[in-house]
């Protein structure tokens, strides 16, 4: 009895030594599981980690073009815009210049049309007087020929009593003014001329030698001369017995 009790007790002894030992190496496994489930727990929460940082460097860097694009985008609007803003500047400057430069040259075009007009106009004018003059001249100088050449063919004596005959008649159309006089006050000015009366008579004499000056200017007749030598050839004629 007692062997087969002690061999039982050894036996549930080496029972409970080979439970503790599994227990013991089941624990273990079971910690080792545990710990081995940790660590790859562990090692993909770390590659996740990495995942994510590498997923999270890349949306920044996409946001970061983005914010670049953006900026890049905003300065080619503001660029644009300024581009255009100073194009449209230029353009006004450009448009003002030619219109005041149009203005400028339509004035001048306007002063240097009227200048030449006048110019034009005063040629005109001068060559129109001139022709005048010239006309007037040689029809003088014609008269003059023609009356010099009608009288070539009448002596001095002729020719003078030619002018005593037109002679009364120019006197009374140089005296004519005078006859229109309704009244003349004489007022003696003190000034040693003579007075009134004596300017008339001045008058009427500075009439008649104007019209002796025109006969000579006109006709070519010198009425002074002719007289002079018709009174000497006259004097001198010896008298006849």
């Amino acid at each position: 009895m007692t062997e087969i009790a002690e061999a039982l007790k050894e036996k549930e002894l080496k029972l409970a030594l080979y439970k503790k030992e599994q227990d013991i190496a089941k624990a273990d496994a079971d910690q080792a599981y545990h710990l081995q489930s940790a660590i790859m727990k562990q090692k993909v929460r770390e590659q996740e980690i990495e995942v994510e940082v590498v997923e999270r460097q890349k949306q920044i860097e996409l946001e970061e073009k983005e914010i670049l694009r953006r900026e890049k985008q905003f300065d080619s609007e503001i660029k644009k815009k300024a581009d255009a803003d100073r194009y449209a500047l230029e353009q006004e400057a450009l448009a003002k210049k030619a219109s005041a430069l149009a203005t400028t040259e339509a004035e001048q075009f306007r002063t240097e049309s009227l200048a030449k007009a006048e110019a034009d106009k005063i040629r005109l004018i001068g060559l129109a007087e001139a022709e005048t003059t010239l006309a007037k001249g040689t029809a003088e100088a014609e008269t003059k020929e023609k009356v010099a050449e009608a009288f070539k063919k009448y002596d001095e004596a002729a020719i003078l009593s030619m002018i005593v005959e037109i002679l009364p008649q120019l006197v009374k159309e140089a005296a004519a003014p005078l006859g229109n006089i309704d009244k003349i006050s004489v007022v003696d000015t003190g000034s040693g001329e003579g007075g009134g009366a004596n300017r008339v008579t001045n008058y009427a004499t500075n009439l008649l030698s104007t019209t002796q000056e025109t006969l000579k200017e006109t006709l070519g007749l010198d009425v002074k001369s002719l007289i002079e030598n018709f009174a000497g050839s006259t004097t001198s004629e010896p008298p006849q017995e």
